[in-house]
């Protein structure tokens, strides 16, 4: 370490050569008696020449040649805690550490600036010098907190010395001794060695050695090869060198400036001088007082000789050590503020004393032993007394006292540390930990703030030290060169190291885990030798199905293996089988079995997922043969079957590229693979490339054709006639055949789902397989792979891209019904749009009166071509049909109220059914209702609680005069005291219904006429969208909970799921309850919904009485006059009857002029309806049992509830940003044309959203600019769902296509040529010119390999569609269907159908010329290259011009040349037509991922179509 300031008390000998230390070093041994030995501080070389260890040793070994012995020391890793300096550096190179760090950040923050933002040349230098400066800074902070360090220095320098023989004696008599530790120090250690004369000299840069050792201390400063610099605090030792090295040296003596130390002999004197100005045990010193104020104070205690002075070191050191106290008394004073200010002041001075001599003694008393030694110290006497604060260095003999206070800091990356509180301390502001005054940092900018290291790296986001993060730079860099062979590390600035490092870390990291792949086993090498990895077993023509079970090449014994081989080539992963860490797995890993996903994870790092998808993309290609015509070979390994296959693999995209591939594999590993594509393996090569699995694929493809089939037929055969020997398969033999057997079966389209094995023997399973030939066939039907488009055609005609791995899961899915193995069409709601109106004509009439009625009639003036073809055809249909002004005023009157009443629901939501249906609608009494149900035949409904019969009146006497009677219902005897109901047919009433109440046998036929039955809700069907909304959902909870309720309460049978009715009679009571139910919404959140339910009332009989009770003794007369009367009348068989016994009974029971009440009996004797129950009080509406939540929710009804998003009244500028459209007043006029002047349907909904709401929502989403994804529109819509989005948009496309449909495709010959431009009539004049062109419109490649080529342009080099488009020199334009990308332009102008509309049209629009009407056919102008002038003669004689052109290098005449440039100058303007066709954005972005291609291909014939409404015209 060092004094502070210690340079300039110390006098220099400078220019000492290398071949003058040795007779300085003799020179100095003879002047103090002492070994002629230089003892060198290790620790300080390492700094000097560099942090390698061998660097150090071949210093000494150099320095040694000197001829002088050299003594390395080093020191220990144990520090006392009195060295302070190194805490100090500690966390000074940790504060470095921390700023470095900053400055890292912000030079990557501003560096990002530079790439990123868009900055002038000026801001770009300004930044650029920013940079620089910055990044010098952040290299001298790095410089500052590196520390070199090697563990076991002292041993590895060892081994290093003698490595290079460094402890012999060279030729100048110079030698290396073997390395010390010293016991703390390697300072102590060395100034003991000269004061004990051991030693003339040390190397070391530290001044404090010869400032505490003495005048007779020499310290070689420096470590240059060449010449040396001497210090000594003695003037004339350093003249006695100068006379040892002779005249002729060029060294010279330069006197200190404050010469100090010189004379000084007292080591106390020393130390406390080294203390005042700052050394080791207090490196702040005191302050203010450096070197040259020391001197001042020094000077007056000196006599006046200044060549050897003297000093009064009694007074000096009394003067001093009071200075010392002054710098710790305030501090003192203010810990003790308890006291008295005289009482502190004495306390202070006190401690102040203490504080003093332990900073002497931590200097003077530091043992100079080597270590594991008896301690030495530098004046050669033990301390007899020493304070706590240094306690390391005491004997035993040496009492140890309490002394000054001592605390502890939490110090650096984890390391604590004592200090003396004296010295100063802080509280931490984030962790409140002491911390000393070195390990503290100041983050805040008015200093405020203090916290320890720790703390303020964490304020300041700096990695902890020690993590992998907190690695400067310089090892970074350093680690690129040593351990990536980097070369070019040294040129790379500081946040390049760290890109650099971390991409080659990853790639080695990477690459390191090659090892862990497993397969295959062998080399390829293996495939094409005779091998001695496995044995051959038998040949197999694939060709001849599986006749090789029974070919009697094959040993008997393999026979259950080889099932179990082929069984595990169709063996599938069980449905909930996870195989990556997502929610749901992809479709690949149900398509393909478990024996492929399994080696696909073991031939690759990662997952092998690339291996699987191309395995399926290789395998269903239609260029890729199957192995029905192969031949394979079966082998054993290991005792296990396998086979190897060989096969070749067309390549994706290269038409004519063929590889030859071949695998070798059992039902557990892959042995060996080779391919000749540039991935394969070949030779001595172990690598499974993408064309390899495609072979085990097609094995599984084949097994589950015919194989696994034939196999199954022919391992049958050979069972029944007995030619294998079945006695020596073994019992688990036995098992593993049945379940190969089973899986077999299930490959070949067997139902093995009811089958368990160990239920049937092997015979019983092989009858089964065979009587099940009708269900295989079935299967084969559904196996059928979809039709191959073989040709090229509209993308409707191909409904949907299916992805490999949906095909394969589809050829590879076994009796899974409801599943449709060929590709459906897409189907769309098409919206009560009837075909036959396409046909029809625009309603141009009432299209451009409901314009008029909304105020827009600027618009039929404006500059797009439609609006004025509008405005034309709407004239000339009026005067076609003869509508009158009168009609005209009275229609548009009615359109100003409709358009009213629809700015009116464009400022309210409500739910969409209100625009269905009339409000307040009265259902007929008569209309059946299905759920309710009474026992009159007449009338048999059942609902929910509805009541279908009058209501219940109060009890009336049985008969009034003049009052005819209740019931006159003809009924037969069929109990005693019961009668059995007849229907109208007169048979006997089938019971239909029955109360399901435990305890009660009321039914339709037996109970009292009357008597209502309520049905119970049946199960529910499940909710058909994937994404239900949060009503639905309550609502499906709900009902499924009332259900469980009422059957827990009649029939104690609360999980019944029995799509069945049951019913509950009005003989029981009812009641009002509250149930809660949680209730998991579509975001995995669980809600608790509490319910509000009318059930029947869980009190009442649990079941039926054994006894009637017989009433009173006048219900037990009633009774008998009732039982007497039907028995003498034979069952009351006419009305008179009836009044005879109710007027008997009226005798009895009614003299009296009260009420009275009737008993059960008699009331089931007279067939008289009994009403005991409360159900009347929980009617509503005709309704019983019925369900609400009670519970608000935030988004419950929240959409129809929330305010419009957008409504009528939106600035131009907004709609314009957002649909394309001009203003509102074009977009709204537009709405009427698709409607065809309809208001019904333009308020026509599929949502809660208003109709504006719908319209501009479609209209935005197609534009694609305000809202990109199907998730902008949810959230700019309220959370409206995707499926309801595409609802929407489904139902206006389909709006859009009809309107497109119904109007003409082009325009009419004498609207052409009233609209269009001069210079068109005087070129084509008489002509009717069409101009077309072909666009492509970007795809996603895909990943089935047919798609990819169909879809595939070499011409616009990426997977695409093509469009045709046309325009007409009026400005009005078209797009007929999109195709797929591959298809040729003259294939398509052929084939497409555009030509057969064109000669349709033209045979229609006739025009009169001279008088007559004529057909005035298409002129065609086609761009260079389209082949269409047979096809567009074929088509009603049509013409075609287009540019001339020939082949390669041929020249052009005259008339060609100007030819070609008019027609080229001409279709200009159909270029701009392309562009405006792909204005749209979902357009202009292409065909996405999972995209439709119906709903896309009628975005493509809409827009165009959409935009003749929009823009100005492109000619």
């Amino acid at each position: 370490m060092t004094v502070s300031g210690g340079t300039k008390a110390l006098h220099r000998l400078v220019g000492v050569k290398r071949g003058e230390l040795s007779k300085i070093a003799r020179g100095l041994a003879m002047l103090h008696q002492a070994e002629a030995l230089i003892v060198v501080d290790c620790s300080n070389v390492m700094f000097g020449v560099g942090s390698k260890v061998k660097a150090v040793a071949e210093y000494l070994f150099e320095f040694a040649k000197c001829g002088v012995t050299i003594l390395p020391v080093c020191d220990n890793d144990i520090r006392p805690r009195v060295k302070q300096e190194t805490v100090r550096r500690h966390a000074k190179r940790e504060k470095s550490r921390v700023e470095e760090y900053v400055l890292r950040t912000e030079i990557r923050s501003l560096k990002r600036r530079l790439n990123e933002e868009a900055l002038n040349q000026q801001q770009r230098t300004e930044l650029l010098s920013i940079v620089k400066q910055k990044e010098a800074q952040r290299r001298r902070k790095e410089v500052a907190s590196w520390r070199p360090y090697v563990p076991n220095f002292a041993a590895e320098l060892e081994r290093e010395l003698d490595l290079l023989s460094a402890h012999l004696t060279n030729d100048a008599g110079g030698s290396v001794l073997k390395v010390v530790t010293a016991q703390f120090q390697a300072d102590a250690f060395m100034a003991g060695q000269i004061r004990n004369k051991h030693a003339v000299m040390v190397l070391s840069t530290d001044t404090d050695i010869p400032l505490f050792t003495g005048d007779n201390c020499v310290s070689i400063k420096g470590f240059s090869k060449k010449n040396f610099e001497l210090v000594c605090t003695s003037k004339t030792t350093l003249q006695c060198i100068m006379n040892y090295v002779g005249t002729e040296s060029k060294a010279q003596l330069v006197p200190a400036e404050h010469p100090i130390f010189e004379g000084i002999s007292n080591d106390r004197l020393r130390s406390l001088m080294m203390v005042i100005v700052g050394c080791d045990v207090f490196p702040s010193g005191v302050k203010n007082i450096g070197i040259p104020t020391l001197a001042r104070t020094v000077s007056l205690f000196r006599s006046s000789s200044l060549d050897s002075p003297t000093y009064n070191e009694a007074a000096l050191f009394e003067r001093l050590v009071a200075m010392l106290k002054k710098e710790f008394k305030p501090i003192l004073i203010k810990e003790a503020s308890e006291v008295s200010r005289e009482e502190a002041e004495a306390v202070a001075d006190g401690e102040a004393e203490e504080i003093a001599n332990t900073l002497i003694d931590a200097l003077v008393y530091e043992p100079t032993n080597k270590v594991d030694m008896n301690k030495t110290y530098l004046g050669g006497v033990e301390p007899a007394q020493l304070f706590k604060y240094c306690d390391e260095f005491a004997v035993a003999t040496t009492q140890v006292k309490q002394g000054p206070v001592i605390l502890k800091c939490k110090g650096v990356g984890g390391k604590d540390h004592n200090f003396l509180a004296a010295c100063g301390h802080s509280l931490c502001g984030k962790c409140n930990h002491v911390i000393c005054t070195h390990c503290q940092m100041t983050i805040d900018l008015n200093g405020t703030r203090i916290f320890c290291l720790l703390c303020g790296a964490t304020e300041l986001l700096v990695p902890d030290i020690g993590t992998e993060a907190a690695i400067s730079i310089d090892i970074r860099r350093q680690r690129l060169l040593d351990v990536h062979q980097f070369t070019g590390a040294n040129d790379l600035d500081s946040d390049e190291v760290e890109d650099v490092l971390e991409m080659m870390d990853f790639l080695r990291d990477y690459r390191a885990q090659v090892d862990t792949v497993h397969f295959p086993l062998y080399k390829t090498a293996e495939m094409e030798t005779m091998t001695t990895k496995w044995e051959d077993v038998a040949e197999i023509d694939f060709s001849g199905g599986g006749a090789f079970i029974a070919d009697g090449t094959i040993n008997q014994r393999h026979i259950p293996h080889i099932l179990h081989f082929f069984a595990a080539v169709a063996t599938f992963s069980l449905p909930d089988e996870k195989h990556t860490q997502w929610q749901k797995d992809k479709a690949i890993y149900d398509a393909l079995p478990k024996l492929i996903i399994d080696f696909a994870g073991n031939a690759r790092v990662d997952s092998g997922y690339r291996l699987l998808s191309r395995c399926l993309r290789h395998a269903l290609d239609s260029k890729c043969p199957t192995l029905e015509n192969s031949t394979a070979t079966l082998i054993l390994h290991e005792n296990e079957i396998g086979i190897h296959i060989n096969s070749p693999i067309p390549a994706s995209m290269r038409k004519n590229t063929v590889y030859n591939s071949g695998i070798v594999f059992t039902a557990t590993k892959v042995l060996c693979c080779k391919c000749n594509c540039q991935c394969g393996s070949q030779g001595e090569d172990r690598v499974v490339c993408v064309h390899n699995f495609p072979l085990i694929f097609l094995l599984l493809l084949l097994l589950m054709d015919a194989l696994a089939e034939s196999m199954l037929m022919e391992y049958a055969a050979c069972m029944r006639s007995d030619i294998w020997d079945q006695t020596i398969w073994s019992e688990e033999d036995i098992i593993g055949m049945k379940k190969s057997i089973l899986t077999l079966a299930a490959a070949a389209g067997e139902d093995v789902s009811s089958i368990y094995f160990n239920e049937f023997s092997i015979d019983a399973l092989i009858d089964k397989f065979e009587t099940g030939t009708e269900g295989r066939k079935k299967w084969k039907q559904r196996c059928k792979s979809k039709p191959k488009p073989g040709d090229h055609c509209c993308i409707e005609h191909i409904a949907k891209f299916e992805s490999t791995a949906t095909e394969g899961k589809r050829r590879t899915s076994r009796r899974q019904t409801n599943i449709n193995l060929v590709n459906p069409e897409a189907q769309q709601e098409n919206g009560d749009i009837s075909e036959q109106d396409n046909d029809k004509a625009p309603n141009y009439v009432d299209i451009e009166l409901l314009i008029y009625a909304a105020g827009f009639s600027e618009i039929l003036e404006s500059k797009p071509v439609a609006w004025q073809l509008l405005k034309m055809r709407s004239i000339k249909q009026r005067n076609e049909l003869g509508i009158s002004t009168k009609t005209i005023i009275s229609k548009t009157k009615q359109y100003e109220r409709q358009w009213k009443d629809l700015l009116l629901l464009a400022k309210t939501r409500s739910h969409r059914s209100s625009m269905y249906s009339p409000v307040n609608k009265v259902t007929p009494l008569t209309t059946p209702n299905p759920e309710i149900s009474t026992n009159n035949e007449s009338q048999t409904m059942m609902t929910i609680g509805t009541i279908v019969s009058p209501p219940s009146e109060a009890r009336q006497r049985l008969h009034r005069n003049g009052q005819p009677l209740p019931f006159c219902q003809k009924s037969i005897p069929h109990k005693k005291g019961m009668t059995v109901k007849k229907n109208i047919a007169g048979k006997m009433t089938k019971i239909s219904h029955r109360c399901c109440k435990k305890g009660c046998s009321h039914n339709n036929r037996d109970s009292p006429r009357g008597t209502r039955f309520f049905c119970v809700p049946i199960p529910r069907k499940p909710l058909n969208s994937k994404t239900p909304k949060k009503a639905a959902l309550i609502n499906e909870t709900g009902a499924l909970l009332l259900r469980r309720e009422i059957m827990d309460r009649t029939m104690g049978d609360r999980l019944n799921t029995k799509k069945r009715r049951y019913y509950v009679c009005e003989n029981h009571d009812f009641e009002e309850i509250h149930k809660s139910a949680i209730v998991k919404l579509n975001n995995g959140k669980k809600i608790t919904i509490t319910y509000k339910m009318i059930v029947p009332s869980s009190a009442g009989p649990n079941t039926k009485p054994n006894t009637l009770s017989q009433g009173i003794g006048r219900d037990r007369s009633v009774r008998k006059i009732l039982e007497n009367a039907i028995k003498d009348n034979k069952g009351l068989s006419n009305e008179g009857d009836w009044v005879m016994c109710a007027q008997k009974m009226a005798e009895v029971s009614c003299s009296e002029s009260h009420r009275i009440p009737l008993n059960p009996t008699v009331a089931a004797a007279a067939n008289i309806p009994l009403r005991k129950g409360n159900a009347d009080d929980y009617v509503v509406n005709n309704k019983l049992f019925r369900v609400t939540p009670l519970t608000k929710t935030t988004s419950h009804n929240q959409k129809k509830n929330q305010p419009p998003v957008v409504q009528p009244g939106m600035s131009a500028k907004e709609v314009k940003r957002r649909t394309g459209f001009t203003d509102e007043s074009y977009m709204i006029s537009y709405i009427f044309v698709v409607c065809d002047g309809d208001v019904d349907m333009v308020k026509k909904r599929c949502t809660s959203l208003t109709w504006y709401e719908e319209w501009f929502m479609t209209f935005e989403y197609i534009w694609n600019r305000s809202v990109n994804r199907l998730e902008d529109v949810q959230k700019t819509f309220s959370g409206i769902r995707e499926e309801d989005i595409l609802k929407v948009l489904d139902a206006k496309l389909n709006m859009f296509r009809r309107c497109r449909d119904r109007w003409p495709m082009f325009a009419f010959f004498d609207e052409d040529k009233s609209l269009q431009k001069d210079k068109w009539a005087s070129r084509y004049d008489g002509m009717r010119p069409v101009m077309w062109d072909m666009t492509g419109i970007t795809a996603y490649a895909f990943s089935n390999s047919d798609y990819q080529r169909l879809t595939f342009s070499t011409y616009y080099n990426e997977n695409c569609f093509k469009g045709g488009i046309f325009c007409q020199p009026c400005g009005w334009m078209g797009t007929i269907n999109a195709w797929t990308g591959g298809v040729s332009d003259s294939d398509y102008n052929r084939r497409e159908g555009y030509l057969k509309q064109q000669q349709q049209f033209q045979e229609k629009d006739l025009v009169t010329i001279d008088g007559q009407e004529r057909v005035v056919r298409f002129l065609n102008i086609y761009d260079k290259g389209y082949r269409a002038k047979m096809a567009a003669w074929e088509n009603g004689k049509q013409l075609v011009l287009q540019p001339d052109f020939k082949e390669s290098d041929k020249r052009f005449n005259r008339h060609q040349t100007i030819s070609s440039a008019s027609v080229a100058s001409d279709r200009g303007g159909n270029e701009r037509a392309v562009n405006v066709s792909k204005r749209a954005g979902l357009i202009s972005k292409g065909f996405q991922s999972n995209s439709d291609p119906v709903r896309f291909n009628s975005i493509w014939l809409t827009w165009s179509f959409q935009a003749n409404f929009m823009f100005e015209r492109v000619l």
